[in-house]
């Protein structure tokens, strides 16, 4: 046999030679698997590694011992098999492809697993003893479950520590504190990331360089937020307000390229523009968004606060009581057994969670979170997603901000229901779906009252509720349903 290269890896199958359950699970048709080759012999018997299964096979050609490949698994006339990704492709491919190809098994809502970590918590020691690491992380969870009651305050607080945005508030920490030099290589890679297609050439009527550019873009930015927030444009220590620049960044840079291209079109303005609402700022922290502004206005990259020792104390409390370092603190207390797997389970669904977010983001698609929710005795999963969109009007010089949002939970006294809204300034539209027609008669019943409760500011509310047929009332989105999955082959629609 000849050993395996670049030119045939694509066509390589290996057969598994016995698949039990447990395997079964892991080879689902459709999944790329990393794997390592553990043993190899001349007659083509490997013995692979796969996460924690060890996988018998026969191989079409020699594979040496210590080779990495990525698998897909297929259908085969005799069952199951591996194919071998060829390497050139996974070198080829971003390193958010790759971790999606390794990630797309772990898909189990967040909620149902730490209702499932509490249940192995119970299993263990039905009371254990205050301080102890198991009672420290059942307080733990219990601190990140959504009671109705509680109001939405607390469902903001928890959906903004559920463990979704631990990096970027770990990097917003770090930024806070970062020197003067780390702050500008870490803006000049986000201004880059942002505008990275923008070519400014000869024929530029803006600029013919993409500092000069930059600058007219930071004069654009600078004279929309003077007419706004009113302070004098033309005194550099006069400085606006952050808090409020952060807040709707993405609308200022889009006002500010318009006026740019106010006195006639220009192909680098109309590229930056396109590139602008194809980007999602609210993935990016306020300190992330605030430190872009002062970039791009010229302003020293400094924080006031970034010395104070009460708010950097407050910073710290905040990331400590984030959801992913409380399970990464249990992680390395938890004893071995279905505890530490589960908390491993429940880690690397969340992180997998974070990756499909990064993944929806690329598509310009609403991104999803899911958290337990009380539901008497047991805990129920609230799916939440959320998009902004910036709708145009005929006639207007520029896009209506809106956001649209979708709560799905499946709760045991009501079944599954499904309220998707769509708040634009002074406006609130909601259609509240649900399967059981007892529960919709009770909805209607409060209708009032839910109107009244919704119309915060003198808010035009309009609610509308359905009755959904079973199964219409999705609890929680496909992964079917993210564009970049589907157009990169990380999943086989098919299987």
């Amino acid at each position: 046999m000849d050993p395996v290269s670049l030119q045939t890896a694509q066509a390589t199958l290996l057969r598994p030679t016995a698949v039990g359950d447990d395997l079964a699970r892991v080879l689902q048709r459709g999944q790329v698997v990393a794997g390592e080759v553990l043993q190899s012999s001349d007659g083509g018997s490997v013995l692979l590694a796969i996460g924690r299964q060890r996988v018998a096979a026969q191989s079409q050609v020699r594979l040496e011992a210590g080779q990495r490949f990525l698998f897909e698994v297929v259908e085969s006339s005799d069952g199951i098999a591996l194919r071998i990704v060829d390497p050139t492709t996974e070198a080829s491919e971003s390193q958010l492809l790759r971790a999606l190809r390794a990630a797309i098994s772990g898909t189990q809502p967040i909620g149902e697993l730490l209702e499932g970590l509490r249940v192995a918590l119970g299993a263990v020691e039905s009371a254990p003893q205050p301080g102890s690491p198991l009672a420290l992380l059942a307080d733990a969870l219990a601190r990140h479950v959504w009671n109705p009651s509680d109001g939405a305050a607390t469902l903001a607080e928890l959906l903004q520590r559920n463990g979704a945005s631990y990096e970027a508030h770990l990097l917003d920490a770090a930024l806070q504190n970062g020197s003067t030099r780390d702050l500008a290589k870490f803006v000049d890679a986000l201004r880059a990331q942002l505008f990275s297609d923008v070519a400014v050439d000869a024929e530029g009527a803006v600029a013919h360089s993409p500092e000069e550019f930059f600058a007219k873009l930071g004069d654009a930015l600078r004279g929309e937020l003077a007419r706004a927030l009113g302070f004098d444009a033309s005194t550099p220590r006069v400085e606006p307000d952050w808090t409020a620049v952060a807040r709707d960044l993405k609308g200022w840079i889009g006002r500010a390229l318009s006026a740019l291209s106010a006195s006639g079109k220009d192909p680098a303005v109309e590229r930056a523009l396109v590139r602008l609402r194809a980007v999602d700022f609210d993935s990016l922290t306020r300190g992330e968004r605030g430190l872009l502004a002062r970039a791009l206005l010229g302003t020293a990259l400094s924080i006031g606060d970034a010395h104070d020792p009460l708010r950097a104390r407050v910073r710290l409390a905040s990331v400590l009581a984030d959801l992913k370092a409380e399970l990464l603190r249990a992680r390395e207390s938890a004893p071995t057994g279905e505890v530490r797997t589960s908390v491993e389970r429940t880690l690397s669904a969340l992180e997998s969670e974070q990756l499909f977010n990064l993944a929806r983001a690329e598509g310009g698609e609403a991104r999803h979170w899911s958290l337990p929710v009380a539901d008497g005795a047991r805990w129920a999963t609230l799916d939440f997603s959320h998009r902004r969109v910036d709708e145009h009007h005929e006639g207007a010089t520029n896009a209506e901000p809106a956001h649209r949002l979708s709560f799905a939970v499946d709760f045991s006294g009501t079944g599954p229901v499904r309220a998707d809204l769509l708040a634009r300034p002074g406006s609130l539209s909601v259609r509240v779906a649900v399967e059981r027609e007892d529960v919709l008669e009770r909805l209607r019943t409060d209708l009032g009252e839910l109107e009244t409760r919704l119309a915060v500011g003198a808010r035009a509310v309009h609610i509308s509720l359905v009755r959904a047929e079973p199964g219409e009332v999705s609890v929680r989105p496909s992964l079917a349903d993210i564009r970049y999955l589907r157009e990169h082959h990380v999943m086989d629609l098919q299987g």
